[in-house]
């Protein structure tokens, strides 16, 4: 193995040198790893700085979960925008236009005195995370086609790993806060926040290492003026980063083209699928999709709670075990650049999602023996073995289904969004009003769908060509109809010069 991997990086450097066109998209690509460290930067921010947001608004904490709210409306509108761009425009200046703006909306968040003002930042915000979420995954599979592996798990472990870097530089710009009551209960600066009642304020899945419980009525006051705009003009500064180099690429792209470079042939798959096994697809792949974002979701939200609630652990435990998850999700990712490389995109989500259900299965067995260390070891491996997923669903997608668009890439996204609002938002109902052990049990069976739904897709895989077939012999018998239909009959036995 070792010897493989000193082959192709042997022979990647010798394209670097000798294949202009090569080294153009070779860049692209670390312009998008860049990107994407910045996506995960700033919604990992979003949860560490709430309560300064809320605080700066003069709002309670309901009020500032509306933020969350306007984030993920605008997410999805960033998505669906996405599909109608992609292919109109050059990407690479879609993106820098797309870094642009989100540069200049994290830049005004901590100036939005007002509480609309904020709505329509983050909403912005969202908007631009969800351009650039889509666009960038689209332009990863345009640029390496079914090579596309192993640098789409180097991106999304860039995002993981921005994640995990932003709470901890943000953490020491953050205001000390107290309750309005007479205790004083101190939330630590580098916590992130969240509801465990029907308000709740993960961040599209992305909250990172110490959760800490807090009161729904709790109203929040700060000690001293908050200095939240240092990190979010860090955040800024960031993304217009990222912005000039997609500005740099797409200039030096059409240097090449005016060169008349000849482009490199991108194998990439163009199945022809009827209409009908397109829907089916992508049907399956969206639901897919859906279940594995409500999962990461919930377990960013709500494993703190479970810990205190349910297990009778203390906060710091229940924050230590959130950091645990992530940890082991961010190690996953890493570990996946070299796996994918080696092993097919349909073993690793066969492997890696009965590994999702055996954690979950041993989740919901904790409370009935008791014990905390299983939690633990759980929680571990549910990081780990959710970590490479949502990258190997897009390149899975492309190597045995279809071309993945900027359209089908938009739709999953969409599909996404959704699944991080819905479930996490129905759990929160479900722990509050029935019990905290609807946690395991949501898990466990959005995991079990995850199996279903993919065991269909294996089988729908097995029977394409059989429906292709069918399909082919279908026009064909068409086009053959058509041919000895009565009126061509006629027609062709007439001569030319008395056919009007």
């Amino acid at each position: 193995m070792c010897e493989s991997v000193m082959n192709r990086t042997g022979s990647l450097l010798h394209r670097l040198k000798t294949e202009p066109e090569f080294r153009l998209r070779f860049l692209t690509f670390l312009c998008l790893v860049w990107s994407f460290f910045i996506l995960g930067w700033i919604l990992g921010q979003f949860g560490p700085s709430i309560f300064d947001l809320q605080y700066i608004t003069n709002t309670d904490l309901e009020g500032a979960s509306f933020y969350y709210i306007s984030h993920n409306v605008g997410y999805l509108i960033g998505s669906l925008i996405s599909a109608v761009l992609i292919g109109r425009c050059d990407c690479n200046f879609l993106l820098f236009v797309t870094m642009c703006i989100y540069g200049i909306s994290v830049f005004t968040i901590p100036w939005c005195y007002l509480p609309p003002a904020m709505l329509v930042a983050q909403a912005i915000r969202g908007l631009s995370g969800g351009l650039l979420d889509t666009v960038a995954n689209s332009e990863l599979l345009s640029l390496f086609g079914n090579q596309v592996s192993p640098y789409m798990q180097a991106m999304h472990f860039a995002f993981a790993t921005g994640g995990i870097i932003s709470p901890l530089v943000t953490a020491p710009f953050l205001t000390e806060q107290y309750d309005n009551g007479g205790n004083s209960s101190i939330i630590n600066q580098s916590s992130l926040v969240m509801q465990t009642g029907n308000i709740q304020l993960d961040n599209i899945s992305y909250h990172l290492n110490n959760l800490t419980t807090v009161e729904r009525n709790t109203t929040f006051h700060t000690s001293k003026d908050s200095h939240i705009f240092i990190p979010y003009t860090i955040s800024g500064f960031l993304a217009m980063s990222s912005s000039v180099s997609f500005l740099l690429v797409y200039i030096k792209s059409r240097r090449l083209a005016k060169r008349h470079i000849d482009e490199v042939k991108i194998d990439r798959n163009e199945r022809r699928l009827s209409f009908l096994v397109k829907l089916v697809i992508l049907t399956i792949m969206s639901i897919i999709f859906l279940l594995y974002t409500a999962m990461e979701d919930t377990i960013g939200a709500y494993v703190a709670t479970f810990c205190v609630e349910q297990m009778a652990m203390t906060k710091e435990d229940g924050s230590y075990v959130t950091a645990v998850f992530w940890t082991f999700f961010a190690f996953g990712r890493l570990t996946g650049i070299p796996i994918s490389n080696i092993v097919k995109s349909i073993p690793l989500v066969g492997i890696y999602s009965s590994l999702l259900v055996i954690s979950f299965l041993l989740l919901s067995f904790s409370p009935m023996i008791n014990s905390s260390v299983t939690v633990w070891i759980s929680t571990a491996v549910t990081g780990f073995a959710m970590s490479i997923l949502f990258p190997t669903l897009f390149t899975w997608a492309e190597e045995d289904f279809l071309l993945v668009t900027g359209k089908i890439a938009s739709l999953f996204i969409m599909t996404s969004t959704l699944g991080s609002i819905t479930s996490p938002a129905a759990l929160g109902y479900l722990i509050e009003e029935v019990s905290p052990m609807w946690y395991s049990y949501i898990l466990l069976g959005e995991s079990v769908g995850v199996i279903i739904f993919f065991v269909i897709a294996i089988i729908l895989k097995k029977k394409l060509p059989q429906l292709n077939d069918n399909n082919d012999r279908f026009n064909k018998e068409i086009n053959i109809d058509a041919d000895s239909s009565p009126e061509r009959s006629v027609l062709m036995d007439v001569p030319e010069n008395k056919v009007t």
